[in-house]
């Protein structure tokens, strides 16, 4: 709409004597079409507030193994509502994925993804990922200190996955 207004407007000032030739006038703007969907302000926390899923507890990238639980934080820009937001939370040298969580995209809020290990979390190099329609938008790795434990990682943690503050508010 913005386009079309603009490329009238520079018709109106070439017809009316305008210098310059416009050949092109949308060449100027921005093109809309090829927006770069980003996730950002991406924060590891123990914590976060229940109504704008923004952190509220210890943030870092070390984290000890008697943490209950971490959330990871974050916003996404420039995608469509709608788009599919996966969280998938690793542990390094391991292939497959702790846990993962997948939502749609509602709006330009805070999101928040938890991750709580049966038990504790196992020590050693961990990151996570957010992907938005299926292309990773952004890693975070992050250290859990402890002492090592020979045992596999649990498979089947605990995970939840929150959506944007308005959408806890529409269900009381």
């Amino acid at each position: 709409m913005l386009r079309t207004a603009l490329y009238l407007m520079c018709i109106a000032v070439t017809a009316c004597g305008g210098r310059g030739e416009v050949e092109h006038p949308g060449d100027f703007l921005p093109d809309l079409e090829e927006r770069q969907v980003t996730v950002d302000r991406v924060v590891l926390t123990t914590d976060i507030d229940p109504v704008t899923f923004r952190p509220a507890g210890e943030e870092g990238t070390a984290f000890a193994d008697s943490t209950p639980r971490l959330y990871l934080c974050f916003r996404v820009q420039n995608a469509d509502v709608g788009s599919s937001v996966t969280v998938s939370w690793h542990r390094d040298g391991d292939p497959d994925h702790l846990s993962s969580s997948q939502f749609p995209l509602s709006g330009d809020d805070w999101l928040a993804a938890e991750h709580q290990p049966h038990g504790r979390f196992y020590p050693g190099r961990h990151f996570v990922r957010v992907a938005v329609d299926g292309e990773v938008r952004s890693e975070v790795a992050f250290t859990i200190e402890g002492e090592e434990r020979s045992a596999s990682a649990p498979r089947s943690p605990r995970v939840r996955h929150f959506r944007f503050a308005e959408e806890l508010d529409s269900r009381g």
